[in-house]
């Protein structure tokens, strides 16, 4: 009995030891972003490319550009418009954080939030889960684009 239980636990520890060290790639070789949240790993692109890409992917799409204080980019696009007689004006805001380059790899990160009250003091920003295809597709472009270049 006891040689039983430690030959499955032997075959538990191989198989989860197996499973663990699978490293997922995307196509082109470069590790996948292992992150809760839509990202990439873009290879061989510096900072300034990757946020030069970026800029011109979201403004293309009718969005306006700030940069928060870490240095995040900021991407505000209105979803309505307020007046007297409607609720306050909605908006959709994406941030995007590219982090530093690592062995010639670089993580690009991005989060969607629905904005009530949006440019208002009481502005409420809420996480748009469902949004993450998307934008995990829009990472994906501006990627390609980079890819492209």
């Amino acid at each position: 009995m006891n040689r039983c239980l430690v030959f499955v636990g032997w075959v538990f520890l191989t198989v989860c030891l197996l499973i663990g060290s699978n490293r997922v790639q995307a196509a082109d070789g470069s590790p996948k972003t292992a992150a809760p949240t839509p990202g990439v790993v873009i290879k061989g692109k510096s900072e300034k490319q990757i946020r030069a890409a970026t800029s011109k992917f979201f403004i293309g799409r009718g969005y306006s550009e700030t940069v928060g204080a870490n240095g995040e980019l900021i991407y505000l696009k209105s979803r309505g418009k307020a007046d007297e007689s409607s609720e306050a004006k909605q908006c959709l805001r994406i941030r995007v954080r590219i982090g530093k380059p690592e062995k010639g790899n670089i993580r690009v990160l991005s989060r969607s939030f629905g904005v009530e009250d949006c440019g208002t003091a009481k502005e409420k920003e809420l996480p748009t889960p469902g949004g993450y295809p998307q934008i995990q597709g829009f990472l994906d472009e501006i990627k390609n684009s980079l890819a492209s270049k």
